[in-house]
């Protein structure tokens, strides 16, 4: 009876011993997610990071590493890879776009820039097109605008094509633009995966329109032309000069 008595009375003491540690963490964390906001607001950052702004958000990373206590930590290191990636260190540019994706997993934007970044550079396409598709998953259960879900399946579609997965990549790249129709880096990706897969009339009907628009990359887009009028027939090839040439 004794012995029953002394475990009963522990017992409340206990529960209470664990509720007083959580309210502690809570408000500890609470304090730590005070404190990185105010850190981050007193950086002021804006893009593009200079050299020493950049070292100044890695401190603030290495400071408030953990997304629970830190709100700018995806920000952060989205800002960090855009910074490397500038200057071509596309190895620490993707470790600190996967940090950022360790962070927000679900984050259909940021997967799609990931995504998009190793396809842009030819780098771990097996990992980019894992990435996209999950990005276009996420970007069709949010509901995302036909717009927004058009430049995902776009990267997804490049992807593809960086793959050498010709057919996908051209279903993907068309729907695509039919998803976001007008935004010319979309239309300059589906005319080059024609010309992959051996249509350069196609190619060309979207390169003309482009080049007549005075959108996309100008002399990426004439330099694609005439690569197309040099060894196309002599209808098309006439049809491209008689609208590139003064």
């Amino acid at each position: 009876m004794i012995l029953w008595f002394r475990r009963a009375a522990r017992g409340p003491s206990v529960g209470l011993g664990i509720i007083i540690l959580a309210l502690s963490l809570a408000a500890c964390e609470k304090g730590t997610r005070r404190a990185a906001t105010r850190a981050w607001q007193d950086l002021a950052v804006r893009p593009p990071l200079d050299g020493a702004r950049a070292a100044a958000v890695e401190e603030f990373v290495r400071s408030y590493p953990e997304f629970k206590t830190n709100p700018q930590l995806v920000r952060a290191c989205s800002l960090l890879a855009e910074h490397h990636a500038a200057r071509d260190r596309l190895d620490i540019a993707a470790s600190w776009y996967e940090r950022a994706v360790r962070a927000a997993p679900d984050d259909p934007d940021l997967l799609n820039a990931l995504g998009y970044f190793y396809a842009r550079n030819r780098m771990n396409l097996d990992r980019a097109a894992s990435l996209l598709e999950a990005a276009t998953r996420l970007a069709t259960e949010r509901g995302d605008p036909p717009r927004r879900l058009g430049l995902i399946k776009d990267s997804l579609g490049w992807c593809y094509r960086m793959r050498g997965d010709l057919p996908q990549a051209v279903a993907l790249l068309e729907e695509a633009c039919r998803l976001a129709p007008g935004v010319a880096v979309l239309q300059e990706h589906l005319a080059d995966a024609y010309r992959a897969i051996g249509e350069p009339a196609r190619a060309a009907d979207i390169y003309l329109d482009l080049f007549d628009r005075g959108a996309g990359d100008g002399p990426e887009v004439r330099a694609a032309l005439e690569a197309i009028a040099g060894t196309a027939d002599s209808d098309l090839r006439d049809r491209i000069r008689r609208r590139i040439e003064p």
